[in-house]
């Protein structure tokens, strides 16, 4: 069974699970083209006007605003930019699946190769630093206070070899390393599967690039603003390849 198979079969289990039809999926396909043009200008907005999108925030989310941006430890400015991004990156996705399950998507597969690596880099990237992250925050071990936590279910613990603390972007930076070494001096291995180890081993690495730049601020501004741009620039080189592809075959 091909990936696209796989990928098919799994949604419509779970559009079966959730008893949903056609006429739904395509009403869900619009509030997420909404959720597209609102994440962007939100996104926007927030570079430009900083005010207005915590302001809008605020509204929607009442209370939680607060709540929110005491846990992530970000100012209203990073507030809005991750809000906004966030949106726009999940209605993507939920669009992209929408229409990949009601047959309306072109052939992924018609995709040039480095595009469809580069979403592999894209998904792995963004579901390594967000798992990393909220886990963190979760489990509340930052600082020298706590050394454990739960992070929900999931015990979370600190690191200790030979008084060293082995922080968690050095996995990451492993992977990185690994994902190197096998595509310069493994011409058998999967480019699919160095792209998994390099996005996973990127988003684990630049969840605590802030911390590296200030020498212990984990909640740093960077962090949020490298991965931002790293998924923008991911996204970009998606779209420019596809069109390139288009013009070629003209």
């Amino acid at each position: 069974m091909s990936w696209k198979d796989s990928l098919r079969s799994n949604l419509e289990k779970i559009v079966s699970l959730l008893g949903v039809g056609r006429s739904q999926l395509e009403l869900l396909r619009s509030f997420c083209t909404f959720g597209i043009v609102l994440g962007f200008s939100a996104t926007v907005s927030a570079l430009l006007f900083p005010r207005f999108p915590a302001a809008f925030y605020s509204v929607i989310l009442g209370d939680y605003t607060e709540v929110f941006m005491n846990a992530l430890v970000v100012g209203e400015q990073l507030f809005s930019l991750i809000a906004g991004f966030t949106l726009l990156s999940t209605s993507l996705i939920l669009h992209f699946l929408i229409d990949f399950y009601l047959g309306v998507l072109e052939e992924v597969s018609s995709y040039p190769e480095k595009s469809r690596i580069r979403m592999v880099v894209l998904a792995t990237f963004f579901l390594s630093f967000l798992v990393a992250r909220v886990a963190v925050i979760l489990s509340g071990i930052v600082g020298p206070e706590t050394s454990s936590g739960m992070a929900g279910f999931l015990p979370v613990n600190e690191i200790w070899v030979s008084g060293y603390h082995v922080h968690h972007f050095f996995f990451g930076f492993l992977s990185l390393m690994l994902s190197g070494w096998l595509l310069l001096f493994r011409k058998d291995v999967s480019r699919y599967y160095a792209a998994v180890l390099y996005g996973t081993g990127l988003g684990i690495f630049i969840d605590e690039f802030g911390m590296l730049l200030t020498e212990g601020d984990y909640f740093a501004s960077s962090s949020y603003f490298v991965a931002m741009t790293f998924i923008s620039l991911l996204l970009v080189g998606v779209y420019w390849d596809r069109m390139a592809s288009e013009a070629s075959q003209l």
